[in-house]
């Protein structure tokens, strides 16, 4: 958590750790994955939410 709130995990960042964005030496990944998609089941449960961007 201390990294999406800081920053440094999704998106253009210079902070890599091993496995970051399924690579060994670690590599950066779109910062829309910082927020988690809604399951399609509470989507279609409830017509009012809509999904996170990036997750379309």
């Amino acid at each position: 958590m201390d990294l999406v709130r800081f920053g440094n995990f999704g998106g253009s960042t210079s902070y890599n750790w091993m496995w970051k964005g399924s690579s060994y030496i670690g590599r950066n990944f779109e910062s829309y994955r910082n927020v988690f998609a809604i399951p399609t089941t509470e989507l279609t449960t409830n017509p009012n939410l809509v999904q996170n961007e990036g997750y379309r």
